[in-house]
């Protein structure tokens, strides 16, 4: 009994830095990633997660895990492991936030920039309109299974990158950069009809302020715009879907390209 105790608690401690690095790299997806490193969710559910993940996980990635890693060694490579996880979930956040950033363009033309709301979930102030359409972005990338495809990726990882052997490559900074030119790309084409609407309605405020001067031309221009910008994006909201997939799709493109040439 005493002999079985002994292997039972020499099999846990072996396995023991094999799972920290499995949660280190499950970890840095969860505290980066859209919707899952939201602080709308507890950090006792994150890990929670995390661990059942990392158990689920394991016995797949004990055969790639080096035959006596030490705990040393764990915690030597465990910044690595999180700088795994993490880049993916950034990379897959900066795209999310192309969306913020269209509905930012979009309210300043607008005038809805200057009454900000507190978001308590996210810590910082938002507009109403980027909330809109952040749950579209969300309801989509749910929809097509994104979250599915972002945990395949991670999974991907431990094949391409076994454990322990992480080195910062040129193309994590080359997906990131592309990343960032792509979403902010994807922030100007779902702007787009509200940017080119308010540059024809300037146009021709201009026009009736040199004709009628009696017209009190910002006054009724700042309510046009508002009324315009609910009208553009009451018609434009339900075909933003083709835009929005094609942002996911260039992100996880993005993650599989860095993979590949790390």
């Amino acid at each position: 009994m005493r002999r079985e105790a002994m292997f039972s608690a020499a099999s846990i401690l072996m396995f023991l830095p094999a799972l920290a690095l499995v949660m280190g790299r499950l970890g840095g997806l969860v505290v980066a990633a859209p919707l899952l490193g939201s602080r709308a969710i507890p950090v006792k559910i994150k890990a929670a997660f995390v661990m059942t993940a990392a158990l689920v996980v394991l016995p797949m990635v004990m055969p790639t895990v080096p035959a006596e890693v030490t705990v040393a060694e764990a915690l030597t490579g465990m910044a690595g492991e999180i700088l795994i996880g993490w880049s993916i979930g950034l990379i897959l956040t900066i795209v999310a936030t192309g969306v913020e950033y269209a509905a930012n363009l979009m309210g300043q033309q607008a005038g809805l920039s200057l009454a900000p709301v507190f978001d308590p979930t996210l810590n910082q102030e938002t507009s109403e309109l980027g909330q809109i359409y952040s749950m579209v972005f969300f309801l989509v990338f749910l929809g097509v299974g994104g979250h599915r495809e972002m945990v395949m990726c991670l999974l991907e990882t431990f094949a391409r990158i076994p454990v322990l052997t992480f080195g910062m490559e040129a193309s994590f900074g080359e997906a990131l950069a592309e990343v960032l030119t792509g979403a902010m790309t994807f922030g100007v084409r779902l702007a787009s009809p509200l940017l080119i609407s308010s540059v024809l309605m300037s146009v021709v405020m201009g026009f009736l302020s040199r004709t009628m001067p009696q017209m009190n031309v910002l006054t009724i221009g700042f309510n046009l715009k508002v009324l315009m910008l609910l009208g553009i994006c009451g018609l434009t909201l339900g075909f933003c879907d083709e835009l929005i997939l094609d942002a996911i799709s260039a992100g996880f493109d993005a993650v599989r390209g860095a993979l590949a040439g790390g």
